[in-house]
């Protein structure tokens, strides 16, 4: 499936992790309605955010494989942006 170049280049994952934070970001929300928000900042950087970006990754690469894929396209992504938090550090 071809949707754009970044998805011919990336895989879904170049979409699929931001789909997935944003619906933590939505959860967190719902289950705590009068919280003040959390620091998107913080939480990528610190250990949990650090993991939940890189199973999201493997995950949709993992499923672009299932699906016919040759290989990831994880490996395709830049390496500063592998994972998403190095840029936070």
């Amino acid at each position: 499936m071809n949707f754009s170049e970044n998805w011919t280049h990336y895989g879904p994952g170049a979409s699929g992790v931001a789909w997935e934070l944003s619906l933590y970001g939505l959860a967190f929300f719902l289950l705590h309605p009068d919280e003040q928000k959390f620091d998107e900042m913080e939480f990528v950087s610190s250990s949990l955010g650090r993991s939940t970006i890189e199973q999201s990754s493997d995950g949709w690469a993992q499923g672009d494989i299932t699906n016919g894929a040759r290989h990831s396209k994880r490996q395709n992504v830049p390496r500063r942006f592998r994972p998403v938090t190095k840029l936070a550090r």
